[in-house]
């Protein structure tokens, strides 16, 4: 059976506004990792969308490689939706070498596939869409956590997220042509009620504004900057700058240095590097980095070059790296 001609229609506008959105999301500055898993979570559902939306359109021609293009994006959805939701509760600049195990089952599938893929198929299919479900409930554990200014956008995207689960389960068990119409239908309506959201939450197209804060909301966006570099200590990211930072709080630049002036009565700089050698204090005087050069601290520290790292830190100080490092070890050979 043909698809419907409103299905192709539907379907490939449908999968045309999920990579407009992702592609916004992918490339909008500043750079925001969140942003990043958000664009890329929409060509994941694109994708598999859209195999489905071929296979219905041209189901005489060859699908080739679409049936693992479209088994490897129902095992990156789970994961990107779960780093996307932990991104909005906790910002950093970067993911956490830990989360690539979030990323295991892809290699692993194409490897099986790529031994015998009639075999496996159609149980890979089964073990993504088991796969999903829990990341779900995972997501769903930090739903109820999430920032409350975007409420409404955040549980449109996860229960649609649901619901691409439940299309993609019912075409993986379910052998029956109609069904799988009506769910490909279902999907791209989904994708439509996504764009909407989106557009409507002003997330895709606000203009920047400049924006007078109280000294209430500076002093809390100066507690986030704590927060971040005490916690997340990104004080390590030697390429760390205000735009960086206003990117990861999403505010603007002036904003953070307006902040950091009015509430700490320090400039970024001064601020970051403040961190920068208290982290190369507890280096130094700490035995199991008796062995690390001083220049390795500088660079441990966060530090970009051996000079700028002597110079701050004498300035703080009143002595070098070196001379910090000996005076320590005099006072703890004297206290034994």
């Amino acid at each position: 059976m043909l698809a419907p001609a409103w299905l192709a229609v539907v379907g490939g506008l449908a999968v045309f506004n999920a990579l407009f959105l992702g592609c916004i999301w992918l490339f909008q500055k500043p750079r925001l990792l969140a942003n990043v898993l958000l664009g890329t979570l929409f060509f994941s559902l694109s994708l598999r969308i859209g195999k489905s939306l071929f296979f219905l359109l041209f189901p005489h021609l060859p699908l080739g490689f679409l049936p693992v293009a479209g088994l490897l994006s129902m095992l990156l959805t789970g994961p990107l939706l779960l780093l996307y939701f932990r991104q909005l509760l906790l910002p950093t600049s970067s993911l956490h070498i830990n989360d690539a195990a979030h990323l295991l089952p892809l290699p692993l599938a194409l490897l099986m596939v790529l031994i015998d893929r009639s075999a496996v198929m159609w149980w890979l299919f089964a073990g993504a869409a088991l796969q999903l479900a829990i990341y779900l409930w995972l997501a769903y554990r930090l739903l109820p956590r999430l920032p409350k200014k975007h409420v409404v956008w955040h549980r449109t995207l996860f229960y649609s997220t649901v619901l691409f689960w439940l299309v993609c389960t019912t075409q993986v068990f379910v052998e029956s042509q109609v069904m799988y119409i009506l769910c490909t239908g279902a999907a791209a309506l989904m994708l439509y009620l996504l764009f909407y959201h989106g557009v409507q939450q002003q997330l895709l197209f606000q203009k920047s504004k400049p924006v007078k804060q109280s000294n209430g909301a500076q002093s809390d966006l100066s507690k986030q900057m704590v927060r971040l570099m005490e916690e997340e200590a990104l004080f390590k990211e030697s390429d760390l700058t205000t735009a960086k930072m206003a990117g990861l709080l999403q505010v603007k630049p002036y904003l953070v240095s307006a902040a950091l002036n009015n509430s700490l009565q320090q400039s970024f700089p001064e601020f970051v590097n403040r961190y920068r050698i208290r982290e190369a204090e507890r280096l130094l005087t700490t035995p199991a980095f008796d062995h690390y050069s001083i220049e390795a601290i500088a660079f441990e520290s966060g530090f970009n070059t051996p000079s700028a790292f002597y110079t701050s830190f004498k300035k703080t100080t009143g002595c070098t790296p070196a001379e910090y490092r000996t005076r320590f070890s005099k006072s703890s050979e004297q206290a034994t």
